[in-house]
């Protein structure tokens, strides 16, 4: 696609948000098509003023917190979703990537644990829900508590089979229960995409296995 479809693609997506504003998936393509039209910080300043004239409006904060998570400022983005957490309490989505990200960034063994209390909170908001079931999942497994990671993250993975991520996260629970045959079929799995989030590690992982 052109930037100039890009650019077309960004004003029909504002144009869905004006006609409906809860409409997230709206959001989520605006982020990626303005970003790959060159107005990623265009937008990212009207969104900055949306969260102050609408504080209790959830989008804005979903755009700015996607386009900082685009724009490489994971600690923007957390700063962002803390502040949505605060003032939209009862939203899982902000509860559930500020939760992915702490547990992400040079993460400290408390800021895990915080992490997973939001993310136990992301789940209570949205039961079964197969991100928040991955999210919590993949923290338990940070913290070494991977016998209740495995039951969360196959959760997760019943859900969606074929995602790579939730396969190669359900793997490093099987890795540490001593499942290593489980582990090499999940990690296979995963790795039949070709580009998702953690695949270097997947692919060392299954090498060290004898399975690459």
């Amino acid at each position: 696609m052109a930037a100039g479809q890009y650019k077309e693609a960004a004003a029909s997506f504002r144009r869905a948000m004006a006609v409906e504003p809860g409409l997230s998936v709206a959001v989520l393509n605006l982020g990626r098509a303005a970003e790959l039209a060159g107005q990623g910080e265009q937008l990212l300043t009207e969104a900055e003023a949306a969260m102050v004239e609408r504080p209790a409006d959830p989008q804005p904060y979903l755009l700015a917190g996607i386009l900082h998570e685009k724009g490489g400022r994971p600690e923007k983005a957390m700063a962002v979703y803390e502040q949505a957490v605060t003032r939209i309490p009862g939203d899982w989505v902000f509860a559930n990537n500020y939760a992915f990200l702490l547990g992400e960034q040079n993460a400290s063994p408390a800021d895990i644990k915080r992490a997973e209390a939001l993310a136990r909170r992301a789940l209570e908001l949205a039961p079964g829900r197969a991100a928040v079931l991955d999210t919590l999942g993949w923290l338990l497994v940070r913290q070494g508590k991977v016998t209740e990671a495995q039951g969360v993250l196959a959760g997760a993975l019943s859900r969606e089979p074929g995602n790579p991520v939730f396969n190669y996260h359900l793997a490093k629970a099987l890795f540490g229960l001593g499942k290593k045959d489980q582990a090499r079929e999940r990690l296979a799995k995963a790795l039949e995409v070709s580009d998702f989030a953690g695949r270097p590690e997947a692919a060392a992982l299954l090498q060290s296995l004898g399975g690459g």
